[in-house]
């Protein structure tokens, strides 16, 4: 005898059905493009902070790529975005620093002319 099930819970299992296939559908399209695309696709994912081991790695090793490479690849972009900000950041910081100071200094400057 066949179980029957709410008409809602059946609506949901279709729904995610639709989604698997629609998932299988773009991962073929995706092991079709050149192999050199998708470890460039990885490297793009991979540069967006925390994406690197959750998001990039599994799709390399979905796309049936080598892990050790896309475990490298990965982590090189992830470092990278990572020194991007750090450089970015510095160089504001020192232009802001300068600023300050050459203002600080002005302040100091015409107190001191004052006095005399």
């Amino acid at each position: 005898m066949e179980r029957q099930y709410p008409q809602s819970l059946n609506k949901k299992q279709s729904s995610f059905r639709e989604e698997l296939v629609w998932i299988e559908e773009i991962l073929q399209r995706v092991e079709e493009v050149n192999v050199i695309y998708q470890y460039i696709a990885v490297f793009i994912i991979g540069f967006v902070p925390f994406l690197e081991a959750f998001v990039a790695v599994p799709i390399g090793v979905l796309l049936d790529l080598p892990f050790i490479l896309v475990v490298l690849v990965g982590v090189t972009a992830n470092w990278l975005s990572v020194m991007a900000v750090i450089v970015f950041s510095s160089f504001i910081r020192s232009l802001f620093s300068e600023k300050a100071r050459s203002n600080s200094d002005r302040f100091i400057n015409r107190r001191f002319q004052k006095a005399i």
